[in-house]
């Protein structure tokens, strides 16, 4: 099982692969904006440059929109997943220390005792009843 360390070490190591990934991308979107300008300033009239860059920075805007929406999903889903962790982690812990008050079998052990507890009470008055 992972622990609480371990899961801060794999979300940065993960947010390192994902810079380095953003960055490639950046340097290719670059790349290729450098040759569309030079392929487009020697065959087309400059508005139609002018619109096809317009487009590129729209374009650009919307996926770093869609990855810090992501990045925001995925902490959000860390965090939750880190909570439920803990919670299982202290659970355990409990139960392998002794601590039997929240073992499971403690607590069908008390479930039973109270239904025990109950048909007495029933048998109790089921006899009151036939007198």
């Amino acid at each position: 099982m992972s622990s609480h360390s371990d899961l801060i070490k794999q979300s940065k190591e993960t947010q390192s692969k994902q810079l380095k990934y953003s960055l490639a991308h950046q340097k290719q979107l670059t790349e290729t904006l450098k040759a569309l300008v030079r392929s487009n300033s020697a065959t087309e009239d400059p508005s139609s440059l002018i619109d096809k860059i317009s487009t590129i920075h729209q374009l650009d805007a919307d996926i770093d929109k869609q990855l810090n929406t992501g990045i925001a999903t995925s902490f959000g889903e860390l965090v939750s997943t880190r909570r439920k962790v803990e919670k299982l982690i202290d659970k355990f812990t409990g139960e392998l220390n002794g601590n039997k008050t929240n073992t499971i079998i403690d607590d069908f052990q008390s479930r039973a005792e109270l239904i025990d507890q109950e048909l007495r009470i029933l048998e109790n008055t089921l006899k009151l009843a036939k007198k």
